[in-house]
């Protein structure tokens, strides 16, 4: 080691001082070896942030940062419109005020806390088909696959969805639903 070279004693060092000067040397490596393995904090985990088709390939949720939390919005839906022209609606939503609202464009994930192993916890997710919010957890699988677990009292009792990166070039909802709506 560059930082340690004991010179070869010379007729003024006692013996003694030698193995002092060893020893003092083979501490300090030990203690720069610990300190550089350990003093360093682990790497953290990607958060899962991006876009990602849901489990039925209809819809795309474009999860995001939102303060110290993850949330997670609609941006893509394979079918937008009702065969009418007019938008999907959050009509089952309990919260009457709420009802009006399109599908496109609407928060359906909030509050997903990272852990620091690139997965979520604690959130909610709301599922517009059954107008009913659960609480969610996101666990990454692999950087192409999500597992999305909705749950009411346990992640355990819950139900698991995988979720899908989605390609680069999917087509936004919202300005289709915008003209739409005139």
């Amino acid at each position: 080691m560059l930082f340690c070279t004991i010179a070869a004693p010379s007729p003024l060092h006692q013996p003694h001082t030698r193995y002092r000067d060893v020893a003092v040397c083979t501490l300090a490596a030990v203690a720069f070896a610990w300190a550089t393995l350990f003093s360093s904090a682990p790497a953290r985990a990607e958060l899962p942030v991006g876009i990602w088709l849901d489990h039925t390939q209809r819809g795309a949720i474009e999860l995001y940062p939102c303060g110290a939390n993850v949330c997670g919005r609609v941006i893509w839906m394979k079918n937008p419109l009702k065969p009418s022209g007019e938008p999907f609606r959050d009509r089952r939503n309990p919260d009457a005020s709420k009802q009006n609202r399109t599908i496109c464009g609407m928060d359906l994930i909030g509050g997903l806390q990272p852990d620091g192993r690139g997965n979520l916890l604690e959130g909610w997710i709301y599922d517009p088909e059954r107008g009913q919010e659960f609480s969610a957890q996101i666990k990454r699988e692999s950087d192409t696959t999500l597992v999305v677990t909705g749950y009411l009292m346990m992640p355990a009792f819950g139900k698991s969805f995988r979720w899908t990166k989605a390609p680069a070039d999917l087509e936004r909802c919202a300005p289709i639903v915008k003209a739409a709506e005139g």
